[in-house]
């Protein structure tokens, strides 16, 4: 697939249709060529990556924050991480949102009229797709993968995860995933909760953006698990190996 008019649009003309900033001209091209629709998304994508990945150097990783609440960590590093609570309301409303997750998921999957309790679909891997990958936004404009990206069906939930190395820590990995329910928006399952456990215990926990994708970092090599819940389903891929 090529462009309807490559001279009609620029990277620095997508760029600024994703901010909202782009020309009257630039929306009109966008709006009639499917390649500068997915290279826009692209870009999207990416550049929320890379937000995640420099917003907070500093900061602990979310595996040490889900070690810090179930309390696997030494008295030291405690003591860090809660001094770091202190002045950090992201790491804090993380932690928050892990313990929320952790407290109200038990209540929520084993009580109540049937009706209301979450589906278990424990997604299968499936062949990928015709053509390259990089069409999925969650793997388009970025290096080269660790492995190639691995695609899991649930019913009509399709997740396509893979690996990276994760640039700023040395040895360790980043999880990067994009999910999409067939015949929906690609924006359909923006704010799914994804939980990565290990061990049976619950590591880290992020949110599904609005173009499908999520991402972990700082991640040691062993294997996970990984669950995305939706309204009515938790959809688990029983094992990751990173």
């Amino acid at each position: 697939m090529e462009c309807i008019a490559p001279h009609e649009i620029t990277e620095e003309q997508l760029l600024a249709y994703n901010d909202g900033e782009a020309d009257d001209t630039s929306v009109e091209h966008i709006g009639r060529c499917p390649y500068c629709q997915k290279r826009a998304r692209a870009i999207a994508a990416n550049q929320s990556i890379l937000r995640i990945l420099f917003q907070r150097v500093e900061c602990p990783d979310a595996h040490t924050l889900g070690e810090f609440h179930l309390g696997l960590l030494s008295a030291d590093e405690r003591a860090a991480i809660k001094d770091h609570l202190e002045s950090c309301p992201d790491c804090a409303r993380e932690i928050r949102d892990l313990e929320h997750f952790l407290q109200e998921a038990p209540i929520t999957l084993a009580t109540g009229p049937l009706q209301t309790q979450l589906k278990r679909l424990v997604a299968r891997p499936v062949a990928p797709p015709p053509g390259p990958v990089a069409q999925e936004p969650a793997f388009a404009f970025r290096g080269a993968a660790a492995a190639p990206p691995d695609v899991y069906q649930a019913e009509d939930i399709k997740m396509v995860v893979g690996l990276e190395a994760d640039g700023l820590r040395a040895g360790r990995k980043m999880l990067l995933g994009f999910t999409t329910r067939e015949g929906k928006p690609i924006e359909s399952l923006a704010g799914a909760r994804v939980q990565l456990s290990r061990r049976g215990q619950a590591v880290a926990l992020e949110q599904v953006d609005t173009l499908g994708n999520f991402v972990f970092c700082d991640l040691n090599s062993g294997e996970y698990e990984l669950m995305l819940f939706t309204d009515q389903e938790q959809i688990v891929i029983e094992t990751i190996v990173i």
